[in-house]
């Protein structure tokens, strides 16, 4: 039987409860850290207007500098590429990318060094990277549409739009682009702060449209990669110059007037592509066409004069006809001048490249390169002045010409074979290469003097080559045509030697 035990007697306080009043915790986000060598930037930690593009965050991110090409620096060094979730969806076209990408979407990026292809297929470091900003969005927006359009219409008939639309998955995307305005603005509205204002207004009025796409398919396990795009511009721009200038001179000041119109209009293609795929286990192709046009068309006049005393009412009609119309201003007109001009230019240019990396047994590489490339250029241009001095209506000078230069084209061919051998523990490349270039060329270039042409007065419309031929100027016309054919073998051209110290330091020695 257990012996009980007498406790003492225990009193108990009264509970009481005290209510704190209203605390507010405030927690900060971090802006940026380090994950080994990559640089990463928290998207959320920064406040920005609602609407923002992927450019005006990259605009408050410490030691990135945003330049108006779209050229972006991270603490002082220039990112190569501007990838989305690891991925070059936009084929080199970083513009595109920052001002239509909405930063809301966006959770972080990620700045680093990237191995090419010939690091992973030789499983070593050979050099081949790239520094690059990596935007990676958050998960709900990883995969889907993306939609961004702009729109505006004002006084004057001024109006400007822009259409923004993408489809992506992890192996496919597709982007569709284009804009137009008549507000001579070259850049996209609203990618600073929603302002429809531009640093990029040309003189005069100009007509903008454009337009293109990019796409990029990759198969399973990177195995093959097909990506590319195709751009358009067509732009016209008219400007128009009224000037009055007072000439303070000790003998008298005289003034002068002009009156100049242009009228240019250009239209460019161009598209370009890479395809590549692996070769088994140890070899690489790629091959990358590309193609770009490219027409541009002037049109102008201009009329100026000189007179030693002001005029209240002048005209560009009265100038033009001073000698029928305006017999009072002749008597005070020091010089007059009167230009038309009207040009035409278009070229065309291919180029194809394949490149094939054979990894050898041995830490060795042999790559196989070549190449072509065609271009093609036509232009033709009129000018037309006249001068005169003083009272006299008989021209001082009068001339009218005619260019032509073409047909002009140029014919590229190379081919490089080279070998190049790794010793991994030294970190040494010594490539030796042999290159032929075959290029052929042509170009033309003939002068008319056509104002030796009887009856020949107008501008747009130009005499048959029969009667062109008798007034050229054969002094200052010419054709030549230009043959080369060049074999080249090197030695580590513009490589390095580098000897690994340990493994914080690195020797290297440039070989130029």
């Amino acid at each position: 039987m257990n012996n009980p035990v007498q406790c003492p007697a225990v009193y108990m306080n009264i509970h009481r409860e005290n209510r704190l009043r209203e605390v507010s915790v405030t927690a900060s986000k971090v802006m940026f850290y380090n994950k080994g060598d990559t640089l990463i930037y928290n998207a959320d930690a920064f406040v920005l207007a609602e609407g923002s593009t992927l450019d005006a965050l990259l605009e408050q991110m410490p030691g990135v500098e945003l330049r108006s090409n779209g050229v972006i620096y991270c603490d002082g060094q220039r990112v190569d590429n501007l990838l989305l979730n690891g991925k070059d969806l936009f084929n080199g076209k970083k513009e595109l990318m920052l001002q239509n990408l909405s930063a809301y979407t966006v959770k972080d990026i990620a700045v680093y060094d990237k191995s090419g292809r010939r690091d992973e297929l030789m499983g070593i470091d050979t050099g081949d990277k790239t520094h690059v900003m990596d935007v990676r969005l958050k998960r709900q927006y990883s995969n889907g549409w993306i939609l961004n359009a702009e729109a505006g219409y004002g006084t004057h008939d001024r109006y400007l739009g822009k259409l923004f639309g993408m489809w992506f998955s992890d192996n496919i995307s597709v982007t569709l682009f284009g804009g137009a305005n008549n507000l001579s603005d070259a850049s996209t509205p609203g990618a600073k702060d929603g302002a429809w204002s531009s640093n990029r207004m040309g003189d005069g009025v100009s007509k903008r449209e454009n337009g293109g796409l990019t796409y990029m398919v990759k198969g399973s396990d990177d195995v093959w990669e097909l990506k590319g795009s195709i751009d358009a511009l067509h732009n016209a721009e008219n400007k128009d110059i009224t000037s009055v200038q007072e000439n303070f001179l000790s003998t008298g000041n005289t003034f002068d007037y002009l009156w100049r119109n242009t009228l240019n209009k250009t239209f460019n293609i161009s598209t370009k592509h890479t395809a590549f795929t692996k070769l088994g286990s140890n070899a690489n192709l790629t091959v990358m066409p590309s193609f770009t046009y490219r027409k541009n068309d002037n049109v102008g006049s201009s009329v100026s004069a000189a007179f030693n005393e002001q005029i209240a009412e002048i005209s560009r009609s009265r100038v033009q006809q001073i000698y029928e119309l305006a017999p009072d201003l002749v008597s005070i007109m020091l010089n007059r001048d009167m230009r038309e001009w009207m040009s035409n230019d278009k070229d065309y240019k291919g180029d194809l490249s394949a490149k094939a990396d054979l990894r050898m047994s041995n830490k060795s590489l042999v790559s196989l390169s070549l190449s072509g490339n065609y271009s093609h250029s036509e232009s033709e241009r009129q000018n037309r002045f006249e001068q005169n001095e003083g009272q006299s209506a008989i021209p001082s000078a009068k001339q009218s010409q005619y260019f032509k230069n073409y047909p002009d084209h140029t014919l590229n061919l190379s081919g490089m074979v080279s070998y190049t051998k790794y010793l991994q523990f030294h970190m040494i490349q010594l490539p030796v290469w042999y290159e032929v270039h075959h290029m052929a060329q042509t170009r033309t270039s003939e002068l008319y003097l056509l104002d030796e042409l009887a009856g020949n007065t107008s501008l747009e419309i130009l005499p048959s080559m029969t009667q062109a031929l008798t007034v050229m100027d054969v002094n200052n016309s010419y054709m030549s045509k230009e043959r080369v054919l060049d074999h080249t073998v090197g030695i580590a051209p513009g490589h390095s030697v580098a000897f690994e110290v340990n493994k914080d330091y690195l020797f290297s020695i440039m070989c130029m």
